[in-house]
Order: structure tokens, then sequence, then C-alpha cells
């Protein structure tokens, strides 16, 4: 339980929250229009979500040990950006 813990502080929490949403909602869809949301979010990432690039330079070019997520932590996530990456229309 420590080791999880210790990952799940590791990782963007702008993605942690979003994968937990694709993975509520998710539930009551067919697999191929699971996909499509997926390949929608991982584009939409790319686009406009920070983390890509900050996790890209910090983790793969510079090898840091932590990285400076923005936002910084689960709890200043807001709700209404994970569902606008899901509806960037909205």
């Amino acid at each position: 339980a420590k080791d999880t813990l210790q990952t799940l502080n590791s990782v963007s929490p702008t993605a942690m929250r979003a994968t937990f949403y694709l993975l509520k909602t998710g539930a009551k869809m067919s697999l191929k229009e699971c996909l499509r949301r997926e390949y929608s979010l991982g584009a939409e990432f790319l686009r406009n979500v920070p983390d890509m690039k900050i996790g890209i330079t910090s983790k793969l070019v510079k090898k840091e040990k932590t990285t400076v997520w923005s936002p910084p932590t689960n709890n200043e996530v807001k709700s209404e950006s994970i569902k606008s990456l899901f509806d960037p229309s909205a």
C-alpha cells in the first residue's frame, strides 16, 4: 500500500483524475466507444494540458526524481477542468 501511494503521489494529478473519470464513465460504454474516448483524451492532453510537456521534460529528458505538476496536487484539480478534457467545447 505504501508503494502504491508513493506511485500515485508521483504522477500527474490531472492525468490521474482524468483516468479515474475514464474508468468511471467507461463502465457503461462499448469497447469501441471507450477506445475512441481514450484516443481523444490523449490528443487533448497533447494539445492543452501542461503536464504532458512537464512530464516528458522532467521524467524523460532531465531524468528528475520529482516533478512539479500543474496543478501540483489532486485536491487542486478542478472537476470542471477534467470534464472539459472530454468535451473541449464546454
